[in-house]
């Protein structure tokens, strides 16, 4: 593939779909020894590095190899090499979004707070500006690495500057709900309805924030108008979160923090929706078998479940430490 590819380029040397392919062949080699980087450990990265660093050689100043190897630097623990690496490609694209987004996450999922508070500013100042999904894709990120108080910075920062975008506003909502910040989503989802009143989502989120204060009787309010304007709407999964929580308030049938039991109780069309990127035999095993989920929910529920049974080091490692 590399030698056809070498060939368009002896030919048309700023062919840009030819010389993408050609980072991209780089790329998938230095896949193969990450994925095999759980068993021997550090050389499967460092090998990978080694991949990247020849793709470079040939391909100088490709902002697509040199951010993949920066993140690879990153998790060898050369961070002074990550730095000057991705430093380089900052200053040669100092206004392309995915580039600077990219070095974002590197350095977030590395706890380099400095360095991704550098980053980050260079975006809040890019012309035009990014779309407000960019800093809800950031604040899931700080929250799924525990950084907490970065999180919370974007929500304030989208409060502030993406005031006229109500989609975004709805998300930021949900996003302090995540939180625990109630006091911060209550008078956003109360401002947002005075613009959008017949919308679904904010009605559910604003029940649900009513019915964690005990107050039902505006909590069924509005999730029995959530539920009555979800039907203009095309979209399964919030018909059925509304019918789920509808169901708590004013039934009382609890919802089950067992996701098992979720999947088995949903409708079939929403499980083949949200099983539709999973592999085709997981798939349709799962959409066609509820007896599997059933059994699944036996081996991985809650009550049968317990980590040090199963991952007893003293069961898988013999003497001489070879994995059984």
């Amino acid at each position: 593939a590399r030698h056809t590819l070498r060939r368009v380029l002896e030919i048309d040397p700023k062919n840009p779909v030819a010389r993408q392919q050609l980072a991209y062949s780089y790329e998938n080699e230095a896949e193969r020894f990450l994925e095999w980087s759980f068993f021997d450990g550090q050389s499967g990265r460092k090998n990978a590095a080694d991949i990247y660093e020849a793709g470079l050689k040939e391909l100088p100043d490709n902002p697509y190899l040199m951010t993949r190897l920066g993140s690879l630097y990153v998790k060898i623990g050369s961070i002074e090499k990550a730095d000057h690496l991705l430093a380089q490609v900052t200053a040669k694209n100092p206004q392309d979004l995915k580039t600077l987004s990219e070095i974002y996450a590197i350095w977030i999922e590395a706890a380099e707070k400095e360095r991704s508070a550098q980053i980050l500013q260079r975006l809040r100042t890019l012309v035009p500006p990014p779309p407000g999904q960019i800093f809800l894709a950031f604040f899931k990120l700080c929250y799924d690495h525990d950084l907490l108080e970065e999180a919370e910075e974007h929500l304030n920062y989208l409060l502030q500057h993406y005031q006229e975008d109500h989609s975004v506003l709805l998300h930021t909502a949900e996003a302090f709900i995540i939180l625990k910040k109630e006091e911060k989503a209550m008078p956003l989802l109360q401002d947002l309805l005075k613009h959008q009143p017949d919308n679904p989502e904010a009605h559910l989120n604003i029940g649900m924030l009513y019915y964690e204060q005990n107050n039902k009787k505006r909590a069924k309010e509005h999730l029995i108008r959530a539920e009555t304007l979800a039907r203009n709407v095309d979209d399964p999964l919030l018909t059925y979160k509304i019918k789920m929580y509808k169901d708590e308030v004013v039934y009382g049938k609890k919802i089950s923090d067992n996701p098992i039991d979720a999947l088995l109780s949903m409708p079939p069309e929403l499980r083949r929706q949200l099983l539709k990127d999973a592999p085709p035999e997981i798939a349709d095993m799962l959409e066609n078998n509820p007896d599997l989920i059933r059994m699944m929910a036996g081996i991985f529920g809650e009550d049968d479940f317990d980590e040090g049974d199963i991952f007893d080091e003293d069961d898988y490692y013999d003497d001489d430490d070879i994995y059984i």
